[in-house]
């Protein structure tokens, strides 16, 4: 059976659905609060007034960056230059989980053993 194709076309249906809901959900947001610039009003708002909503916002963006440093830095330990690194930075952080199902997806079309070797750690 193959497990790892099914499961990346898996991972990218995922994170196109998940794409689409973020964008419905924020449409809808923008649309409710009667545009942008109200929508980020009641965004503060809200989570200045409600403790829970500011340590699951906080948390989020803890994690976040955790996978974010991760991410950086496994694509240069699978050797991406910089500009195709800072590329899936800005795309993190503008479209958040999408970003990191399609990453994971694309790190499982091949083995690790295709990977270069890591260097030996301090000179051993």
């Amino acid at each position: 059976m193959h497990t790892r194709p099914t499961l990346r076309i898996g991972l990218l249906v995922l994170a196109c659905a998940f794409l689409v809901w973020e964008a419905f959900g924020a449409l809808q947001w923008v649309l409710d609060a009667g545009g942008l610039g109200p929508a980020a009003r009641q965004f503060w708002a809200r989570l200045t007034s409600d403790w829970m909503l500011l340590v699951v916002v906080t948390d989020h963006l803890l994690l976040a960056g955790i996978v974010l440093v991760l991410m950086w830095m496994d694509a240069g330990r699978v050797g991406w230059a910089l500009p195709r690194r800072l590329l899936v930075v800005a795309a993190f952080v503008g479209l958040g989980s999408p970003v990191v199902l399609w990453y994971l997806a694309w790190r499982m079309r091949e083995p690790d053993a295709a990977l270069p070797a890591p260097a030996p750690a301090w000179g051993v």
